[in-house]
């Protein structure tokens, strides 16, 4: 575990700055910085670009998934509700019985009267 001192004495080799926090913050990478405005700033600053397409995205994990479904897999398998891609059939059929589960709740409170 490091010491304040040895943390005092790290330094980063290219510095990157969040200037909208008072005082304004140093991070080490560009990761942390664009983590660091989506949490505590609320903005999507889209610095993740596909270098297969023009599209760009707030995150490395969204830029992941995109590389996986849309360059990688030849098929993919669109959910009926919400049209979200998936690799499988058993993933797409997974996720649109959430679907179901908030459409029969939905249905209850709606059609008899519960909460």
């Amino acid at each position: 575990m490091a010491n304040k001192q040895d943390l005092k004495d790290h330094h980063c080799d290219m510095t990157f700055i969040c200037f909208e926090c008072t005082p304004m913050r140093n991070f080490c990478d560009p990761y942390r910085l664009n983590h660091h405005r989506i949490r505590f700033h609320g903005g999507k600053n889209l610095e993740f670009k596909c270098k297969e397409c023009t599209k760009k995205f707030s995150t490395p994990r969204k830029l992941r998934k995109h590389m996986k479904m849309k360059h990688y897999f030849s098929e993919t398998y669109a959910c009926y509700y919400c049209d979200e891609l998936f690799t499988s059939e058993q993933n797409v059929t997974a996720h649109e019985r959430n679907h179901m589960r908030l459409f029969c709740k939905e249905f209850v409170r709606l059609h008899l009267g519960e909460k």
